[in-house]
Protein backbone atom coordinates (compact mmCIF):
# COMPACT_ATOMS: atom_id res chain seq x y z
CA UNK A 1 0.00 0.00 0.00
CA UNK A 2 1.46 3.33 -1.31
CA UNK A 3 1.51 6.16 1.19
CA UNK A 4 -0.13 9.18 0.01
CA UNK A 5 1.50 12.87 0.02
CA UNK A 6 0.83 15.37 2.20
CA UNK A 7 -0.72 17.63 -1.07
CA UNK A 8 -2.71 14.32 -1.86
CA UNK A 9 -4.02 14.31 1.93
CA UNK A 10 -5.25 17.68 1.69
CA UNK A 11 -7.00 17.76 -1.85
CA UNK A 12 -8.50 14.48 -0.82
CA UNK A 13 -9.76 16.04 2.74
CA UNK A 14 -10.56 19.10 0.76
CA UNK A 15 -13.17 16.49 -1.72
CA UNK A 16 -14.45 15.02 1.75
CA UNK A 17 -15.23 18.74 2.93
CA UNK A 18 -17.04 20.07 -0.40
CA UNK A 19 -18.56 16.52 -0.51
CA UNK A 20 -20.15 16.70 2.47
CA UNK A 21 -20.94 20.80 2.64
CA UNK A 22 -22.78 19.52 -0.85
CA UNK A 23 -24.49 17.14 0.95
CA UNK A 24 -25.77 19.06 3.84
CA UNK A 25 -26.92 21.47 1.26
CA UNK A 26 -28.71 18.81 -1.17
CA UNK A 27 -30.56 17.95 2.60
CA UNK A 28 -31.49 21.50 3.64
CA UNK A 29 -32.30 22.49 0.46
CA UNK A 30 -34.96 18.67 0.33
CA UNK A 31 -36.08 19.86 3.78
CA UNK A 32 -37.25 22.68 2.50
CA UNK A 33 -38.86 21.81 -0.32
CA UNK A 34 -40.32 19.04 1.49
CA UNK A 35 -41.76 21.54 4.34
CA UNK A 36 -42.02 24.02 1.22
CA UNK A 37 -45.66 25.01 2.76
CA UNK A 38 -43.22 25.45 5.80
CA UNK A 39 -41.59 28.52 3.92
CA UNK A 40 -43.22 32.09 3.99
CA UNK A 41 -44.11 33.02 0.36
CA UNK A 42 -42.02 36.54 0.19
CA UNK A 43 -39.01 34.19 1.10
CA UNK A 44 -36.83 32.48 -2.42
CA UNK A 45 -38.46 29.32 -2.29
CA UNK A 46 -42.44 28.40 -1.70
CA UNK A 47 -42.42 24.79 -2.94
CA UNK A 48 -41.03 25.70 -6.22
CA UNK A 49 -43.62 26.77 -7.38
CA UNK A 50 -45.32 30.01 -6.23
CA UNK A 51 -42.22 32.30 -6.96
CA UNK A 52 -40.15 32.25 -10.00
CA UNK A 53 -36.45 33.56 -9.03
CA UNK A 54 -36.20 30.50 -7.22
CA UNK A 55 -33.10 30.53 -4.81
CA UNK A 56 -32.22 34.07 -5.11
CA UNK A 57 -35.43 36.27 -3.66
CA UNK A 58 -36.64 37.47 -6.51
CA UNK A 59 -40.51 38.00 -6.05
CA UNK A 60 -41.29 38.15 -9.86
CA UNK A 61 -44.66 35.97 -9.40
CA UNK A 62 -48.04 35.93 -7.88
CA UNK A 63 -47.57 37.82 -4.76
CA UNK A 64 -45.64 40.75 -6.46
CA UNK A 65 -48.94 43.53 -7.25
CA UNK A 66 -50.13 43.71 -4.10
CA UNK A 67 -49.75 42.77 -0.08
CA UNK A 68 -50.38 39.38 0.90
CA UNK A 69 -53.56 39.28 3.40
CA UNK A 70 -54.99 36.21 4.95
CA UNK A 71 -57.48 35.35 7.82
CA UNK A 72 -57.54 32.53 9.63
CA UNK A 73 -59.71 29.75 10.18
CA UNK A 74 -61.81 31.83 13.39
CA UNK A 75 -62.50 34.31 11.19
CA UNK A 76 -64.31 31.86 8.66
CA UNK A 77 -65.88 29.54 11.30
CA UNK A 78 -67.34 32.59 12.87
CA UNK A 79 -68.11 34.38 9.29
CA UNK A 80 -70.29 31.61 7.84
CA UNK A 81 -71.06 31.73 3.92
CA UNK A 82 -67.54 32.17 2.37
CA UNK A 83 -67.31 28.16 1.58
CA UNK A 84 -66.91 26.38 5.07
CA UNK A 85 -69.70 24.08 4.03
CA UNK A 86 -67.83 22.97 0.75
CA UNK A 87 -66.82 19.09 1.70
CA UNK A 88 -63.05 18.67 2.65
CA UNK A 89 -62.66 15.89 0.31
CA UNK A 90 -64.29 17.91 -2.61
CA UNK A 91 -61.50 20.52 -1.87
CA UNK A 92 -58.90 18.08 -1.85
CA UNK A 93 -59.66 15.38 -3.18
CA UNK A 94 -59.20 13.02 0.05
CA UNK A 95 -60.77 12.50 3.60
CA UNK A 96 -59.35 14.93 6.28
CA UNK A 97 -55.63 13.28 7.41
CA UNK A 98 -56.19 11.34 10.61
CA UNK A 99 -54.45 11.70 14.06
CA UNK A 100 -51.95 9.05 14.84
CA UNK A 101 -53.65 5.28 15.04
CA UNK A 102 -57.17 6.85 14.74
CA UNK A 103 -59.91 6.66 12.22
CA UNK A 104 -61.49 10.50 10.53
CA UNK A 105 -64.81 10.01 9.08
CA UNK A 106 -65.77 10.54 5.93
CA UNK A 107 -68.06 13.83 5.19
CA UNK A 108 -66.87 16.42 7.32
CA UNK A 109 -66.69 20.29 5.64
CA UNK A 110 -64.10 22.84 5.80
CA UNK A 111 -66.13 24.02 9.09
CA UNK A 112 -66.13 20.89 10.83
CA UNK A 113 -62.50 20.30 10.88
CA UNK A 114 -62.03 24.16 11.13
CA UNK A 115 -64.00 23.36 14.55
CA UNK A 116 -61.81 21.19 15.73
CA UNK A 117 -64.34 19.01 17.51
CA UNK A 118 -63.54 15.86 19.33
CA UNK A 119 -64.15 13.04 16.67
CA UNK A 120 -67.34 10.63 19.13
CA UNK A 121 -66.06 11.95 22.27
CA UNK A 122 -62.15 10.82 21.61
CA UNK A 123 -60.31 14.33 22.73
CA UNK A 124 -56.79 12.85 21.07
CA UNK A 125 -58.76 12.45 18.13
CA UNK A 126 -60.04 15.80 16.90
CA UNK A 127 -61.48 16.79 13.72
CA UNK A 128 -58.45 19.60 12.59
CA UNK A 129 -55.97 17.05 12.75
CA UNK A 130 -52.22 16.45 13.98
CA UNK A 131 -51.07 19.94 14.33
CA UNK A 132 -54.63 21.25 13.11
CA UNK A 133 -53.24 20.54 9.77
CA UNK A 134 -56.49 19.83 8.55
CA UNK A 135 -57.96 23.27 9.77
CA UNK A 136 -54.75 25.07 8.44
CA UNK A 137 -55.26 23.24 4.81
CA UNK A 138 -59.28 24.86 4.55
CA UNK A 139 -58.21 27.97 5.67
CA UNK A 140 -55.32 28.22 2.94
CA UNK A 141 -58.02 27.00 0.63
CA UNK A 142 -60.64 29.46 1.69
CA UNK A 143 -57.99 32.22 1.41
CA UNK A 144 -57.25 31.38 -2.14
CA UNK A 145 -61.24 30.90 -2.97
CA UNK A 146 -61.92 34.34 -1.69
CA UNK A 147 -58.44 36.39 -2.68
CA UNK A 148 -59.53 39.69 -4.54
CA UNK A 149 -62.51 39.76 -2.02
CA UNK A 150 -61.98 39.12 1.65
CA UNK A 151 -58.51 38.34 1.48
CA UNK A 152 -55.18 39.09 -1.35
CA UNK A 153 -53.49 35.02 -1.37
CA UNK A 154 -53.65 34.94 -5.85
CA UNK A 155 -51.77 31.79 -6.15
CA UNK A 156 -54.97 30.74 -8.60
CA UNK A 157 -54.98 32.13 -12.03
CA UNK A 158 -56.44 30.27 -14.91
CA UNK A 159 -54.25 32.06 -17.40
CA UNK A 160 -50.22 32.53 -15.69
CA UNK A 161 -50.75 30.29 -12.53
CA UNK A 162 -48.81 29.01 -10.15
CA UNK A 163 -52.07 27.35 -10.01
CA UNK A 164 -54.60 27.27 -12.81
CA UNK A 165 -57.54 26.03 -10.29
CA UNK A 166 -58.76 26.32 -7.23
CA UNK A 167 -58.98 22.18 -7.35
CA UNK A 168 -55.14 21.89 -8.48
CA UNK A 169 -54.15 24.32 -5.53
CA UNK A 170 -56.26 22.24 -2.68
CA UNK A 171 -54.60 18.91 -4.39
CA UNK A 172 -51.31 20.09 -4.22
CA UNK A 173 -51.30 21.49 -0.08
CA UNK A 174 -53.49 17.99 0.27
CA UNK A 175 -50.01 16.21 -0.92
CA UNK A 176 -48.13 18.22 0.58
CA UNK A 177 -49.66 17.71 4.34
CA UNK A 178 -50.68 13.66 3.21
CA UNK A 179 -47.15 13.02 1.89
CA UNK A 180 -44.66 15.61 3.52
CA UNK A 181 -41.30 14.88 2.39
CA UNK A 182 -38.50 14.05 5.46
CA UNK A 183 -38.15 15.91 7.84
CA UNK A 184 -41.48 17.72 7.67
CA UNK A 185 -44.69 15.99 9.60
CA UNK A 186 -48.25 16.62 9.02
CA UNK A 187 -48.00 17.99 12.16
CA UNK A 188 -45.36 20.56 11.27
CA UNK A 189 -47.24 21.29 7.82
CA UNK A 190 -50.20 22.98 9.64
CA UNK A 191 -47.49 24.20 12.63
CA UNK A 192 -46.27 26.03 8.93
CA UNK A 193 -49.67 27.15 7.84
CA UNK A 194 -50.60 28.74 10.83
CA UNK A 195 -47.34 30.76 10.87
CA UNK A 196 -48.19 32.04 6.91
CA UNK A 197 -51.37 33.02 8.14
CA UNK A 198 -50.46 34.98 11.20
CA UNK A 199 -47.86 36.27 8.92
CA UNK A 200 -50.18 38.14 6.71
CA UNK A 201 -52.83 38.12 8.42
CA UNK A 202 -54.97 40.95 7.31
Amino acid sequence: MTKMSNTEEQDKSSAQQVSTVAKRRDFLKKATVGAAIATIPSHSVWAGRLISGNMSGNVSGWAQEGKLATLSHGYYKTHIGNGEQMLFSDAFGGEPIENMGEVMPAGLTLLDVMNNFAIDGDNGNKSGGPGMVNAQLATMYLNAKNSGGLTYWPVVNTSTGPFYSLQEYGAYLYDQARNPTFPATSESVGEALDLIINQHHA
